[in-house]
């Protein structure tokens, strides 16, 4: 049975290695670092998916302001892919979202990626009028 819940630190291990898998992980976003600064500021702003304690999914959320938040990082092992754990975990993460005052949820989808962009419209995300390029710049 799939549980979803809050990260916790020991989760740091197998959550980077499903970023791997998924070719998300990136050094200085997923250091163990960053993601306990991001729990200790928002214990919400990880959720995982857990199958016999093993991770099997995860998404990170980061509020903008009260009522706007991001969403990013939603990955789910190669084994549990189309099995509704994606969906399980967009649930989870939308009704804890209207809980806490949310009212919009923002992400960004590989624009390449027509299957990732037809599967979050079959769950009611409608996509920008506008193509989108993300850019960052490490400041150290």
């Amino acid at each position: 049975m799939i549980t979803i819940r809050s990260y916790q630190p020991t989760d740091y291990l197998q959550v980077i290695a499903l970023l791997a898998e998924a070719n998300l992980y990136a050094d200085t976003w997923e250091s163990e670092e960053n993601l306990s600064s991001m729990v200790m500021a928002n214990p919400d702003s990880i959720i995982v998916a857990v199958d016999q304690n093993k991770i099997i999914g995860n998404i990170f959320l980061i509020p903008y302001g009260a009522k706007i938040a991001f969403l990013f990082r939603l990955a789910v092992k190669k084994e549990y892919r189309h099995q509704g754990v994606a969906t399980q975990i967009l649930n989870y993460i939308e009704d804890m979202a209207r809980k806490k005052g949310i009212i919009e949820l923002c992400l960004f989808a590989d624009e390449a990626n027509k299957d990732l962009q037809s599967f979050y419209q079959k769950r009611q995300w409608i996509s920008s009028k506008h193509p989108y390029y993300c850019l960052w710049k490490e400041i150290n």
